[in-house]
């Protein structure tokens, strides 16, 4: 009969009493108490979701079971542009399209729900302006326009809802990276406070809201990416608990009490820096899950809470834009005991 050292090659620890500093799952065996113990752990997976109606890298909002997908960049050009101002919603199963956008437009800040959503600035169709501050209102069946950025940029990321919305970080020309932070009431924009590290295309898309967010990796200058995790509480950004990797381009989702990040590439740009993998937030510091996209990816959308989520869409190693969809989902695992006498 097999042993535990025979199929994880490594000894159960033999201890008078439990341990303090305990790692999730680890094991040991309590000799005062006759007991084999395991620690708490959360069991993570990723499972495959319907399919976008069209492959794109994309921008998302919403809940696991009702995510709006909206506008990106797609692998022929009609009518002579890349992006586009396609929409569809997830309901859990599949995606269905739904009014397009006024604009046809990639890389933008994309917040709240499939009832009342918004899409701010990003990157438009080529031209002597390819940046736009402008922003676009959805009710759930039309778009409306709305207040505009005061900067005008691309590759910023957003957190909060239709009403309160933080859109932070991002580009624009001559290759200026921003750490500017504007906050959306509904109507217009103000000022927020500025991030310590400039960047764009932060891994950072529902992780929190306006007044509680996380602005995770990015690429602080062209062509580096960086690792660096700031927290804003509605005022201020401050330095958080770095990613366990560099990250640009990945999707998000939940709080800054529990999120997760997946997907991206580890140096700016595609190739064979383009991952799978994912990364956990428990609030206090960041971990490696061994839950892994279908497929490495990046510049895919991201939605949902910390212990359910969803990715979408995005270009793989080859810059082959994606339709595939995947499902996070994670449950807490109790601690074990075990007596043996």
């Amino acid at each position: 009969m097999a042993t535990y050292q025979d199929i994880k090659g490594l000894k159960v620890k033999y201890l008078s009493a439990d341990p303090s500093n305990l790692s999730e799952g680890d094991v040991w065996y309590n000799s005062t108490s006759n007991t084999l113990k395991v620690a708490p752990f959360v069991a993570a997976a990723w499972a495959s979701g319907g399919v976008l109606g069209t492959a794109r890298t994309i921008n998302g909002a919403g809940i696991q079971t009702a995510t709006l997908g909206m506008g990106g960049y797609l692998n022929t050009a009609p009518s002579g542009n890349y992006q586009t101002n396609a929409v569809e919603e997830y309901d859990g199963s599949s995606w269905t399209a739904q009014t397009a956008m006024t604009t046809e437009v990639n890389i933008q800040s994309t917040t709240g729900t499939v009832t009342a959503a918004l899409s701010a600035g990003g990157n438009i169709r080529p031209g002597s302006s390819p940046f736009t501050g402008a922003s676009e209102e959805y009710n759930g069946s039309s778009w409306t326009a709305g207040g505009s950025l005061t900067t005008a940029r691309k590759g910023l990321s957003g957190v909060g809802t239709l009403t309160a919305t933080a859109s932070f970080g991002g580009t624009y020309p001559p290759g200026v990276f921003t750490g500017v932070t504007e906050e959306y009431n509904g109507t217009s924009w103000g000022a927020g406070g500025t991030m310590t590290t400039g960047r764009a295309e932060t891994t950072s898309q529902g992780m929190g809201i306006q007044t509680s967010a996380l602005g995770a990796g990015g690429k602080s200058s062209a062509p580096v990416a960086t690792n660096v995790v700031e927290e804003y509480d509605g005022s201020s950004w401050t330095a958080s608990p770095a990613l366990p990797r560099n990250m640009v381009g990945g999707c998000a989702g939940g709080t800054t009490a529990s999120a997760w990040a997946a997907g991206g590439t580890t140096t700016a740009g595609s190739g064979p820096t383009v991952t799978n993998s994912t990364v956990l937030w428990n609030g206090t510091a960041w971990s490696t899950s061994p839950a892994t996209l279908g497929t490495a990816k990046y510049a895919l959308g991201g939605s949902g809470t910390g212990p359910a989520g969803l990715a979408f869409g995005g270009n793989n190693i080859t810059n082959v834009k994606q339709a595939s969809t995947d499902e996070y989902s994670e449950a807490a695992v109790a601690a074990k005991t075990i007596t043996t006498s």
